[in-house]
Parts: C-alpha cells; sequence; structure tokens
C-alpha cells in the first residue's frame, strides 16, 4: 500500500525507486548523510546490513526501520545467497532486474504465513 516503508540495500539505488514508487517510503535518499546526521546508530546498522553483515538481516530491518518489504536490485555480489538463506524473509517477486522480499520478522503475523 501507498506510505508502505520499503528497504534497499544501497542507498545509490533510490533515485530509479522514487521515480517508479513515489507512493513508498525509502530507508536512505540521495544524500546518505541526512541518515548518517539524524541517527548515527541506524546509519551503522544500514550500512552493516547492506555489506552483509548478519545472517538473519530481516530481524533489524524490521525491528529498526520498520520495513515490511526488502527489494535487492541486482547484481548484488552475495547479497541473493545471504537473504535466500534467512528465514524472516520470503520471496514475492523475482526478475531480471531485482528481487522483492517480504519481511517476515516482527511483522505481523496473519501476514507471514506458515
Amino acid at each position: 500500500p501507498a506510505g508502505e516503508t520499503l528497504f534497499h540495500f544501497s542507498w545509490n539505488d533510490f533515485p530509479e525507486l522514487v521515480f517508479h514508487g513515489p507512493q513508498y517510503r525509502y530507508i536512505c535518499g540521495l544524500d546518505p548523510h541526512f541518515l548518517a546526521l539524524h541517527d548515527a546508530d541506524l546509519w551503522d546498522l544500514y550500512q552493516r546490513i547492506s555489506e552483509g553483515w548478519g545472517e538473519n538481516p530481516s530481524k533489524p530491518i524490521a525491528q529498526n526501520f520498520g520495513a515490511r518489504w526488502a527489494l535487492l536490485v541486482l547484481p548484488y555480489e552475495g547479497a541473493e545467497e545471504l537473504l535466500g538463506r534467512d528465514p524472516g524473509l520470503r520471496e514475492e517477486y523475482r526478475d531480471a532486474s531485482a528481487i522483492l522480499y517480504r519481511v517476515l520478522e516482527g511483522s505481523d503475523p496473519k501476514q507471514s504465513g506458515p
């Protein structure tokens, strides 16, 4: 739905994302300094997730960023394999340029499925 927060793994994907989906909220826009200045710890966590930190990034994506969706713009070396092992992420859509995941960790249990 409009207004939904979409976690994206690289701040430089923002221009294309907002062009095609201006109705959504994104974690980090044109200049990552704004997030870093607003909340240095959150910026650090965003960078660590984007660099492949942690085996289950769904948990901080849901709990710290409040996102129920995550979009991986391809290619992104190693990320697809890491995210595919996370039980808190369910692949909902894939094409040649991106993978869209539903974030199950910390989300509404009615929407998480079995």
